[in-house]
């Protein structure tokens, strides 16, 4: 699940039962995209926006720095974007002189050619994806009889992830299941979808139930 509010993996045995294995500590990676967006002045939402911007840039042009695909111990499945999010902030303003509220930056990104701006969006992206891609490999090596990628949320609509999501599931012999792009963007569809699997399992709720965003696992 890539989404602004959630970047977890999940392993199904079912539509109705999932055990949760890893989950971001910081910043969803959509999230992160919003952050970037705001960094590049590239606006809002980020995801859509980086996305189109990094279409003309090069991840390793000239003096572009390798930003940070975070993979925290050896054996965590969780996710963390808040390191790529301050690499990036570094890359386009440079390093802050001072601390604090007193801190101030060499410059902003109006500094920045747009050749820059693309270069350093693709960059991004290509970070934010491989660190994705890599936790997925991870789950996987662990639980080997996996069949299927199932790819849910709003940064599903990525070009750069579904890319490499694509690239990894012809690798690894998954059967990948990516939502159309036009369900990418409103998770209504999903969540639609998710509660009529529910209630044909005669699995309901009352009018009790707590509106929160958040799963039971």
């Amino acid at each position: 699940m890539v989404s602004g509010g959630h970047t977890s993996l999940y392993q199904l045995a079912n539509d109705q039962h999932a055990e949760r294995l890893g989950r971001t500590i910081d910043d969803a990676v959509g999230e992160a995209y919003d952050k970037a967006g705001a960094l590049l002045d590239a606006g809002y939402p980020g995801g859509p926006n980086v996305d189109k911007l990094a279409q003309t840039g090069n991840p390793r042009g000239p003096d572009i720095p390798a930003l940070p695909i975070s993979m925290l111990g050896p054996d965590s499945l969780d996710f963390s974007f808040s390191g790529l999010k301050t690499a990036l902030l570094y890359a386009v303003r440079g390093h802050p002189e001072g601390r604090g509220k007193n801190a101030t930056f060499p410059r902003t990104v109006a500094d920045l050619t747009p050749q820059r701006r693309a270069d350093l969006a693709a960059a991004f992206q290509h970070a934010a994806a491989q660190a994705v891609v890599r936790k997925l490999g991870r789950a996987l090596d662990r639980h080997p009889a996996t069949q299927s990628l199932i790819v849910g949320g709003g940064v599903s609509a990525n070009s750069e992830l579904r890319r490499r999501l694509a690239d990894f599931a012809r690798t690894r012999g998954l059967a990948l299941h990516l939502p159309a792009l036009a369900y990418c963007v409103d998770n209504a569809a999903m969540i639609a979808g998710y509660a009529a699997a529910r209630l044909n399992a005669g699995d309901t709720d009352d009018l009790h139930l707590p509106v929160l965003a958040t799963s039971r696992t």
